[in-house]
């Protein structure tokens, strides 16, 4: 390849899976465990869980591609009213000899006729702490006009709870599985407690029943007395989305060693705890769900969940064998940088695992 090949840019279609799936397979993360985030059997199927709209660009050259990159669309809270959020994911980059810098640029160029619709009122994006050379590129002073301005909204860690021994509850709250009259009061809970944090996804009874993979069914709900102190939701997302473990990096490969880690080369069996909420943000009523979640579902894998830095609910895993990821949460867009500084209040920042 060279730098006179045209490049062409155009928005992925179900016949570039083989293709996209090589690209994600041949630029794996740049982080302290070498992992590969796969979407089988159907790339833009499993994006679609993302949002109302969802678009992957794709870059080729000869018909082979060397870029991708998605921007979503959905409902969530901001500063406690339901508005559009957009989510930049996805973007790779060919390992092989392109010219990075010019591919960055014009790529991001599709985003920018997207976002320049005014849609959303936030765009987010989240890269792995460990991922320098992906940070600098989104926070470098003198990186190309298209590229859009970014600023922190501090670290997010994504926890994931290897399946092990029973663990105790406290018991001080009742904890039931979901019934069938249970989901409308389900719903009005999610929104009113979970929007009063930015960022939560609002809601409905119909977009439950849109996500695949995703049952009403597996909702667990503390009550305290007759009333509902918090909800707890169960995704398995493997006939969809997979995460296979490649391999151990530096300090980290003694982890290998130990049994309840994952091997290397397989898929990692795995659950994510979804659409959670708590009355008042009481830990101690998350600390009961998340350990009467761990006792109900480890069998079917990993538990995962993702947690603001900042979030209180991040002391409830004391206690339990995890390994953490460390990614770090921007706002981008093309307004000024003190702008993106004061889109979000001080309300707590919710993150949603199966939906990164």
């Amino acid at each position: 390849m060279n730098e006179t090949e045209k490049i062409n840019y155009r928005f992925a279609q179900e016949k570039d899976h083989p293709q996209m799936e090589e690209l994600y397979n041949s630029s794996p993360m740049d982080a302290s465990l070498d992992i590969l985030f796969a979407k089988n059997p159907s790339f833009i199927r499993a994006n679609g869980v993302k949002g109302y709209e969802v678009k992957t660009a794709i870059a080729e050259i000869g018909g082979e591609i060397i870029a991708a990159g998605t921007r979503s669309l959905s409902n969530n809270y901001i500063n406690g009213i339901p508005g559009i959020m957009g989510y930049l994911s996805d973007l790779r980059i060919s390992s092989k000899k392109v010219f990075k810098k010019r591919v960055l640029a014009d790529f991001y160029l599709y985003f920018y006729n997207l976002m320049g619709r005014g849609q959303a009122g936030i765009h987010i994006m989240s890269i792995l702490e460990d991922n320098r050379k992906a940070k600098a590129a989104l926070t470098w002073n003198a990186k190309h006009n298209f590229i859009p301005n970014a600023v922190s909204l501090g670290l997010i860690n994504t926890y994931f709870i290897f399946p092990l021994f029973k663990k105790k509850t406290a018991c001080k709250y009742k904890i039931k599985r979901y019934e069938d009259e249970d989901l409308e009061n389900i719903v009005e809970f999610l929104n009113k407690e979970g929007g009063k944090r930015n960022l939560f996804p609002a809601v409905s009874a119909d977009y439950f029943k849109s996500l695949p993979g995703f049952c009403v069914k597996d909702f667990l709900i503390a009550y305290e007395g007759s009333r509902i102190a918090g909800v707890m939701g169960k995704w398995n997302q493997s006939s969809f989305r997979q995460l296979i473990l490649n391999s151990y990096k530096n300090k980290f490969k003694i982890l290998k060693w130990l049994p309840f880690f994952p091997k290397e080369k397989k898929e990692i069996r795995m659950i994510y705890v979804s659409f959670a909420a708590v009355q008042n943000d009481n830990p101690a009523v998350f600390k009961e769900l998340l350990t009467e979640f761990y006792n109900a579902y480890k069998k079917e894998g990993a538990v995962v969940l993702s947690l603001h830095e900042n979030d209180p609910f991040n002391n409830a895993l004391n206690g339990f064998i995890k390994y953490v990821f460390k990614s770090r949460l921007y706002a981008c867009d093309y307004k000024p940088a003190e702008e993106l500084n004061k889109i979000l209040d001080s309300r707590p920042v919710h993150v949603e695992a199966g939906l990164l």
